[in-house]
């Protein structure tokens, strides 16, 4: 269920057209517990982002919203944040210093699928569905 909002001051055009896929699987690599067919990214350009550290606006920029039904502790927060931005200053060009990202862990009633909440499929014996199972990552 994991799921990450990436903005970027990036054109369209310069991104690469496996830039979600790479993304999804790093974070397959990096979350506890998370199937990478239930990672979603949805990827947003063109986008307008001013920060302090580049105060002419010169360089390109870019955050995360990530949000997930755990997988957001203090320690897989500090595990996901430098492989992020490696990946991100790798594809993107985009430096350590202008890529932020907010990580939010989601209770159950906070997120819907198949028109029902998480919570209730889970209550219905369908935690399978949404990879509650553990699988070994490569």
């Amino acid at each position: 269920m994991p799921w990450l909002e990436f903005y970027t001051t990036l054109p369209a055009s310069k991104i690469p057209i496996d830039f979600q896929p790479k993304l999804a699987k790093v974070l397959y690599q990096v979350l506890p517990n998370k199937q990478l067919q239930r990672i979603c990214v949805h990827l947003v350009t063109d986008q307008n982002i001013y920060t302090g550290t580049d105060p002419d606006n010169n360089q390109p920029k870019a955050y995360g919203v990530l949000r997930t039904i755990g997988g957001v502790t203090l320690e897989d927060n500090r595990r996901t944040m430098p492989v992020l931005a490696d990946h991100v200053q790798q594809e993107l060009g985009i430096s350590p210093q202008e890529f932020r990202m907010f990580f939010t862990d989601l209770p159950k009633d906070m997120y819907g699928v198949n028109g029902k909440i998480f919570h209730d499929l889970l209550i219905e014996g369908k935690e399978q569905f949404f990879g509650n199972q553990t699988e070994t990552k490569p």
